[in-house]
């Protein structure tokens, strides 16, 4: 018998372990854990103008951008740029060969795509709206 109830960080920390071993024994190699790259903007009094949440995997050689955040008064400055190619830099001295994201129709679909982003699918909803799945390629 099993019960189902919130994760406490502990098990979170169990069930990341369990994936990552289970993967090492499918795939035969050492596996390093997923870690979080973040960049934040901020003015001179430390106010957050923007930022960046991403989760880089090593074994897959990817990074995933899993939050792009710019506050109305900073869009369209190229703030949001900066951020995404910090991130990307970062990506590249990993190795990775690729970086993906979701955003729906009334985010940043034409932002990234003038970043280099190419949509690889779609999913219709919430009702009246589209999710994008957006990657881009890295070279070497």
């Amino acid at each position: 018998m099993y019960s189902i109830a919130e994760g406490n960080p502990e098990q979170l920390g169990c069930v990341t372990k369990g994936l990552i071993e289970f993967n090492q024994k499918q795939m035969g190699i050492s596996l390093v854990a997923p870690e979080k790259v973040t960049r934040i903007a901020s003015d001179e009094n430390g106010k957050v103008l923007g930022g960046i949440v991403c989760t880089h995997t090593p074994i897959l050689d990817n990074l995933s951008v899993d939050i792009l955040w710019v506050a109305n008064e900073y869009r369209g400055t190229g703030l949001g740029s900066v951020l995404l190619h910090s991130v990307e830099d970062y990506a590249r001295q990993q190795s990775c060969i690729l970086a993906h994201l979701e955003t729906m129709d009334f985010q940043a679909k034409d932002f990234y795509t003038k970043q280099g982003y190419s949509v690889f699918g779609t999913l219709e909803g919430p009702p009246g709206h589209t999710r994008y799945f957006i990657n881009k390629a890295f070279t070497p």
